[in-house]
């Protein structure tokens, strides 16, 4: 594996936030700004994402952690688990969900699958538009397919926005599947 997956800092930042919590790889990210990673507790996976309070990255991280707080009910996307707040000095951490599968790229779907995949898309985003969260980074990189090909889920709502735009999330959907 990879020197960088298994640093010694990366594993010793997920023991500091729970003890519980087994790390599984760097997903992104450095000690100096904002981390990913993916984790482990029980034999479920769960994504553990933290920002130096300091960093540019933080507000995003807020943000997301905001969005996920209030939209529980929202089917597609990776729920909050447990917010941690301030952790490890200057840090902000929080976990949620892993998705399984892999990210969408419209080729490696068929074409049979999409207008059910783009309408659970489109629910997705119009459940998140009526919690009030807008502007959403509907792109390849934030969705993951599951290999059934019978989901997608929302994993990233990195750019979350509150002033209301719907038309240009549901044209990020639009564009993703043509």
């Amino acid at each position: 594996m990879n020197g960088f997956l298994r640093d010694a800092r990366h594993v010793e930042f997920v023991k500091a936030v729970d003890l519980s919590l087994e790390f599984v790889e760097c997903l992104k990210g450095s000690p100096t700004f904002d981390l990913v990673y993916k984790v482990k507790r029980d034999d479920t996976m769960y994504v553990l994402k933290a920002a130096k309070r300091i960093a540019s990255h933080f507000w995003f991280l807020c943000f997301e952690r905001n969005a996920l707080r209030e939209a529980v009910d929202v089917p597609g996307i990776t729920h909050l688990v447990t917010d941690y707040g301030r952790v490890n000095g200057d840090y902000s951490a929080f976990l949620k969900e892993y998705a399984e599968g892999f990210r969408f790229s419209l080729d490696r779907i068929p074409s049979s699958y999409h207008p059910d995949l783009k309408s659970q898309l489109t629910d997705t985003i119009r459940a998140l538009n009526e919690n009030g969260y807008f502007g959403l980074d509907i792109v390849d990189r934030n969705l993951v397919v599951s290999h059934d090909l019978e989901t997608i889920t929302l994993i990233d709502a990195f750019y979350v926005s509150r002033f209301p735009s719907t038309d240009m999330d549901i044209e990020a959907v639009n564009a993703l599947f043509s």
